[in-house]
C-alpha cells in the first residue's frame, strides 16, 4: 500500500517532468538488497554471521547457484520476510 503511493509520486514527478528517468519502487529496492547482500558474503561485513553454513562439497546440486549458501526451508511467514532469507530466495530464482 505505501509502495503504490511511493510508485504514484514517482510517476507524478515522471509527469511533471522533474525527472528524466521513471523510477519503480520494487526495482530499487531490488537493487539495493542485492547490493547489500553482495557485501554481506564478505567475512568482514556485520551480516556475515547470519548466513547460513556453506553447503558441503558432498552434496548434489542440480542447478547453479548464485550463492553457495544452503536455502533453509521456510514455514512461518514471518520467517519468510527476513532480509537474509529473502536474499537468498532471490538469488535462487534471478538464475531460474
Amino acid at each position: 500500500m505505501l509502495k503504490d503511493r511511493i510508485d504514484a509520486s514517482f510517476r507524478k514527478a515522471y509527469r511533471w517532468k522533474l525527472t528524466c528517468t521513471q523510477y519503480n519502487f520494487n526495482d530499487m529496492l531490488f537493487d539495493v538488497d542485492s547490493k547489500l547482500f553482495a557485501c554481506s558474503k564478505s567475512e568482514l561485513h556485520c551480516l556475515h554471521h547470519m548466513l547460513p553454513l556453506r553447503c558441503s562439497s558432498s552434496q548434489m546440486t542440480l542447478r547453479p547457484r548464485g550463492h553457495s549458501y544452503d536455502v533453509p526451508r521456510v514455514v512461518y511467514d514471518l520467517t519468510k520476510r527476513s532480509f537474509i532469507l529473502q536474499s537468498l530466495y532471490e538469488q535462487k530464482s534471478v538464475l531460474l
